[in-house]
């Protein structure tokens, strides 16, 4: 049987509300019946040797870059592929990976120095691009998460002949987490918004929380957040003059968050127009969708998701007059984009 390594941490219960660590746990579910190896290498710690086992079929090495260099060097040798979990992966092992001829299979889970450089900071741009230049170089079969993010990068670098396919973030979404129909008298008269995210900069926070502000007071609106950061957001709301009994604001796990999704009728997901955002797919609006949420946007162009006409709010068209009505068109699509789905072991691995 062949050998693959996963160049990033195994996903853990304590890591899992991370957007990238969710995709390396989708991903990972897919090869539950194959060893595997997953190799974390950081240079600022695991200054000892770490190994161990966290489930069937896996073994977990926590390396350092430099004390650990030849360590990294026999395990990337003996591998038959390489699973390289976004650019993040090559941080560490550009070395290693260049001195050998392997299947390098190059996860693209967003535009990494682009990220860097909407928060300033230039000198981890211009390193980025320089591991994405390698591991471009490098990688004999590229995985993007949406038809938008592949004409990026086939234009960023019109050298990219090697194999590759789309494979979004939501795949792994099982079509039986909810009914076929919606019951639209089950939530009663109120109607329900929905965020479900945390504090970073593309999330547009305070634009989302100006809209709670303003129509805070309607008596038949109801707003939940779904957070890690409950603490930090309370701060948040309470600084935009919004009262804290008018929203319900909770952390949930992956299991629990259904039952919200069930009831809510809106969900915001407030990406500007930017590189970001238009290659990106993220799970949450492919939930919202599947649950006949209708979003409420900034930009209507995140990912493919335009391509299918989903419906959709703008923000500057927010009123006091939403419905509590779920959409069953959305859910259509969402139901559609699933059969789409290609085989992502069979890529990796023949």
């Amino acid at each position: 049987m062949k050998q693959i390594i996963f160049l990033t941490a195994y996903p853990t219960t304590n890591t899992l509300k991370d957007g990238m660590v969710q995709r390396v746990k989708n991903i990972d579910n897919l090869f539950i019946q194959t060893p595997r190896v997953f190799l974390d290498v950081n240079i600022r710690c695991y200054f000892n040797k770490q190994v161990c086992e966290p489930t069937d079929n896996v073994k977990e090495y926590k390396l350092n870059a430099l004390l650990h260099f030849f360590v990294i060097w026999k395990l990337i040798k003996a591998a038959d592929i390489i699973f390289l979990h976004s650019v993040y992966g090559a941080v560490c092992t550009f070395i290693q990976l260049c001195l050998f001829k392997k299947k390098i299979c190059l996860d693209f889970h967003g535009v990494v120095p682009e990220e860097n450089l909407v928060i300033n900071n230039r000198f981890y741009f211009y390193y980025f691009k320089f591991i994405e230049w390698v591991s471009v170089r490098l990688a004999t079969h590229v995985i993007y998460v949406s038809k938008v993010m592949e004409q990026n990068f086939v234009q960023k670098y019109p050298f990219i002949t090697k194999r590759r396919m789309i494979y979004p973030n939501y795949t792994n979404i099982k079509q039986d987490r909810i009914p076929i129909k919606f019951n639209n008298a089950n939530t009663g008269n109120k109607t329900v918004f929905i965020y479900s995210g945390n504090l970073q900069n593309w999330q547009n926070i305070d634009d989302l929380l100006k809209v709670i502000h303003q129509y805070q007071t309607v008596p038949n609106y109801h707003f939940i957040i779904l957070t890690g950061q409950v603490e930090q957001f309370k701060k948040k709301i309470v600084k935009h003059h919004i009262q804290l009994d008018r929203i319900e604001i909770n952390s949930v796990n992956s299991d629990e968050i259904d039952a919200y999704y069930a009831r809510a009728h809106y969900g915001f997901i407030l990406r500007s127009d930017h590189l970001l955002n238009r290659v990106a797919n993220p799970t949450k609006m492919m939930e919202y969708l599947l649950f006949g949420i209708t979003p409420i946007v900034k930009s209507v162009a995140i990912g493919d998701f335009n391509d299918y006409q989903y419906e959709y709010i703008n923000i500057n068209e927010f009123n006091e007059y939403l419905l509590p009505k779920k959409s069953t068109i959305n859910q259509n699509i969402a139901l559609k984009i699933l059969n789409e789905k290609e085989d992502l072991v069979e890529f990796v691995m023949l």
